[in-house]
């Protein structure tokens, strides 16, 4: 069963599911985390526009952090984008 990436209100940010190694993991990143990273947002359909438009990028942090830290929920940090660049090109 595929879920599509949403917005919450309440944590103000993008709740997706990805797979990493055959796993589902739950995975958030907040609106002020991508806008940050990949520009301004000002509204809920900005926030998923932003996610849909950078999601390898961002997937590719949650399989990092699942692989190095545990399959657990995913709640993205700052940390977690900027070295995605690295990780990609070693991975």
């Amino acid at each position: 069963m595929r879920f599509e990436p949403y917005y919450a209100d309440d944590t103000d940010g993008v709740h997706f599911l990805v797979q990493v190694d055959g796993v589902d993991i739950w995975a958030h990143v907040g609106c002020g985390l991508l806008q940050a990273r990949y520009g301004r947002a000002s509204r809920m359909e900005d926030c998923l526009r932003l996610f849909a438009r950078h999601r390898a990028e961002i997937e590719s942090a949650v399989a990092c952090r699942v692989r190095q830290d545990g399959p657990e929920a995913v709640i993205l940090r700052s940390k977690d984008l900027s070295g995605i660049e690295d990780f990609q090109q070693s991975g």
